[in-house]
């Protein structure tokens, strides 16, 4: 597992494979995704609560030589809006 902050790639943990398989299986659940199709990329989305906000999380997968991957965007939904005028 890896994740970016800023434009800085951090790795942070090395999951088995079965472990990670059935990770993926469960995000691929939660964003309305196929879970048996791992051979096409894949995009859904599901949204969350996290310490009192709402976060929005987009979900994308797709086939890789050593299984299937999975990258996720983790995006606070703002409560500010734009008036373009």
């Amino acid at each position: 597992m890896r994740y970016r902050i800023d434009g800085t790639l951090h790795d942070t943990l090395s999951l088995p494979a079965v472990a990670a398989s059935l990770l993926i299986s469960r995000v691929k659940i939660l964003a309305n995704m196929n879970i048996a199709d791992h051979h096409r990329p894949q995009d859904g989305q599901f949204s969350i609560k996290a310490k009192g906000r709402l976060m929005d999380i987009r979900v994308g997968t797709g086939p890789t030589i050593h299984g299937e991957m999975a990258s996720l965007r983790l995006l606070y939904k703002s409560r500010a809006t734009l008036n373009i005028r």
